[in-house]
């Protein structure tokens, strides 16, 4: 097989594709490296090649991910009994199943600072984007914490449905206000 370098020196071989279900519809997942020890690089409520596209169109941008590019073709379906476990024990109830997945998506600093404090959100807590933005280092760039949220690559594994505007008010998520909703609930949030 033919492996790519990439910035940070992970070796690339394929992007793999897979789909696990839940009772708030399926998540495509794509993913790098061994199924034993898998790296999403995106996930969400969405169909592969939905979400191929979108991750495409984002790493096109990311000189880190410019080198992955060049042996991208379209995703291979293949599962990871990993990922599949982990999404399984989070429909069970255990929250912090995703966090044990590796993630990396493409994105300038900010937001992956704000994606890495997304995943600390405690399941059952939200907290606002001026929150979140304080967190992540930048209490002021609370309008760059909300576009890191609305530009997340990695649904659920990165929680940005934890997220919640200011007041109370839910605030928007890619996937839909009635997913958001029946995710937070699931993990025991208060919705309003």
């Amino acid at each position: 097989s033919t492996r790519t370098r990439v910035h940070d020196c992970r070796d690339i071989e394929v992007i793999y594709s897979d789909v696990c279900k839940t009772p708030w519809g399926d998540i495509a997942v794509l993913w790098t490296g061994s199924a034993a020890a898998p790296v999403v690089t995106a996930a969400g409520f969405t169909s592969v090649g939905s979400l191929y596209r979108r991750w495409l169109a984002t790493a096109k941008r990311d000189p880190k991910f410019v080198q992955m590019l060049a042996s991208a073709s379209k995703p291979v379906k293949k599962s990871s009994p990993k990922i599949r476990s982990a999404v399984n024990q989070w429909v069970k109830g255990n929250y912090q199943a995703l966090r044990a997945i590796k993630v990396k998506q493409p994105g300038p600093e900010f937001r992956q600072e704000v994606w890495t404090t997304l995943r600390k959100i405690k399941p059952g807590d939200s907290h606002s984007y001026q929150e979140v933005a304080r967190l992540a280092g930048r209490p002021k760039a609370v309008r760059a914490a909300a576009s890191a949220c609305s530009n997340n690559l990695v649904a659920p594994f990165v929680p940005c449905h934890r997220v919640t505007r200011s007041g109370g008010d839910i605030g928007k998520y890619a996937y839909g206000l009635k997913i958001k909703k029946e995710l937070l609930a699931h993990e025991g949030a208060p919705v309003a």
